[in-house]
Order: structure tokens, then C-alpha cells, then sequence
């Protein structure tokens, strides 16, 4: 993903219940942001994805990265990793081609004239239950949480540490 910098107001929205960060003139979080929206856009089971597993995680006491536990960047990570990588036709492409275009793009001036439904495709559809797709989810970093490897969404290659 591109790399963003700490979010300069934090607060907690009562009505939907989530923790929501939001970054001003920050070049690189708003690109951040458009990718995560266009990453939402490409499958329709893909936002509740996210939400359940940072709910459990949650619930769980693990998503707290100012306590020494996962970020909910890192949650949203885990699942584009997964959704590349663990689920075959997979739902998600290495984002590297995504990242690049965005690079050069003005903020300002070019990304109000991108599609975020326009902007990942897919040719292939995965055809698994959102809960299939959970449940993979749990059992394939269940493995790789054993392994000592790090990933990337960027190339959706894995490497040993």
C-alpha cells in the first residue's frame, strides 16, 4: 500500500459504531483512501469482509495498535493479502500496477476524474459464500501466522523473513 503518515483527528462514530481517522492535505492518505475505496468497489462481499474480521478482532482485544496489537490498517491489509492470495479465482490483484498509477496522479486536480468502481477489475469472478470466503480467511493465516514470512499486497508475493 502507499505509505501514509499517523492520522491527525481520531474519533468514534456513535451511529455506525466504528473508530474513523481522517488526515487533511495529506497527499499520500487521500491516494491511500481512493485505493481502499476502489478496493471496496470491486466485489460486493469484500466491505463486510473487513468489518467482521475487525470486529472480531475487536472483540477479541487485538486491534489496538497504540496497545502493541494489530492496526486496523494491518487488519485490512491481512484481508487484501488473503483476497489475492488464499482464494482461487482470487477476488483481489496484486496492487502494484494500482499503486503506480496513482503516483502520479494530482490529487488536486486528476483524482476527482477517476472511477473508484472503475479503477480494480477483475475477469475472473470468485463464485465462494461470504462465509466460505471467512472461513478461508481464518484457516489461511491461521498457517501463515505460523510460517515466518512477511507479505505484500503491492506484488501479492510472500518472502521468509
Amino acid at each position: 500500500m502507499i505509505f501514509a503518515k499517523v492520522p491527525i483527528v481520531k474519533f468514534f462514530d456513535r451511529i455506525s459504531e466504528c473508530d474513523v481517522d481522517i488526515n487533511i492535505n495529506n497527499t499520500v492518505g487521500i491516494k491511500n483512501s481512493f485505493l481502499l475505496k476502489s478496493i471496496s468497489l470491486v466485489d460486493e462481499r469484500i466491505p463486510p469482509l473487513i468489518i467482521f474480521v475487525k470486529a472480531w478482532a475487536k472483540a477479541q482485544d487485538i486491534n489496538s495498535a497504540f496497545m502493541g496489537t494489530l492496526s486496523s490498517y494491518l487488519l485490512v491489509s491481512m484481508v487484501i493479502y488473503f483476497l489475492q492470495t488464499g482464494i482461487s479465482p482470487p477476488l483481489l490483484p496484486p496492487l502494484r500496477q494500482y499503486v503506480d498509477n496513482l503516483q502520479s496522479v494530482n490529487v488536486n486536480t486528476q483524482l476527482q476524474t477517476l472511477q473508484p468502481a472503475q479503477f480494480i477489475k477483475l475477469q475472473v469472478r470468485n463464485q465462494e459464500t461470504l462465509g466460505e470466503v471467512l472461513a478461508k480467511f481464518f484457516l489461511f493465516w491461521n498457517k501463515k501466522l505460523k510460517q515466518n514470512k512477511v507479505f505484500s499486497v503491492y506484488t501479492a508475493q510472500e518472502k521468509i523473513r
